[in-house]
């Protein structure tokens, strides 16, 4: 089965919203094999307005799509 996980690179913004140095990647896996990584680069920019409430004080830097077999996990990664 594969996996296709974006990666959210988000930035920590200080308490007058100026980002800091402290970045890190969020992954959000999708069980679902009908998820391409075309279909997850299509449909990510509508699931950003709910990740950024749910992770307050974080500010999205990038993000890419990953397709990862779930047997061996090598990842064929896709950068947008």
């Amino acid at each position: 089965m594969l996996i296709t996980t974006l990666i959210i690179t988000a930035c920590l913004q200080d308490v007058e919203g100026k980002l800091t140095k402290e970045c890190k990647d969020h992954h959000v896996d999708i069980f679902d094999e009908k998820m391409t990584v075309p279909k997850c680069q299509s449909e990510a920019m509508i699931n950003f307005p709910k990740w950024t409430e749910e992770h307050p004080g974080w500010w999205i830097k990038s993000w890419r799509c990953t397709q990862t077999e779930t047997d061996n996990r090598n990842v064929q990664e896709q950068d947008i």
